[in-house]
């Protein structure tokens, strides 16, 4: 399980990671002060090491969102998360 930290506050959680059939991507925060807002909608893209759009999906709600990547390629995939005005980015790896 691996975190990327891409600000003070927020991070995006991808569990499994590597991933093989489907992982859960989570933005959570990273102090105690700041709560991840559920009612706060968020938007998601995942683009391949060439950066073509992989996956994507718009106007989620609650903290979480489960990701299939069976079929995917085996390789390293950029996961940018834009949640209240803030980009968040990490890395998706997917094995077979």
């Amino acid at each position: 399980q691996q975190i990327i930290t891409a600000y003070d506050s927020l991070l995006l959680r991808m569990s499994p990671n590597p991933a093989t059939g489907e992982t859960t991507l989570t933005i959570q925060s990273s102090s105690e002060k700041e709560i991840v807002d559920v009612n706060q909608e968020w938007d998601f893209e995942i683009y391949t090491q060439s950066q073509i759009l992989k996956a994507k999906k718009s106007r989620l709600k609650g903290s979480s969102t489960v990701i299939n990547t069976a079929g995917w390629q085996e390789g390293v995939y950029v996961v940018r998360a834009l949640y209240n005005n803030e980009v968040i980015t990490g890395k998706l790896i997917v094995k077979r």
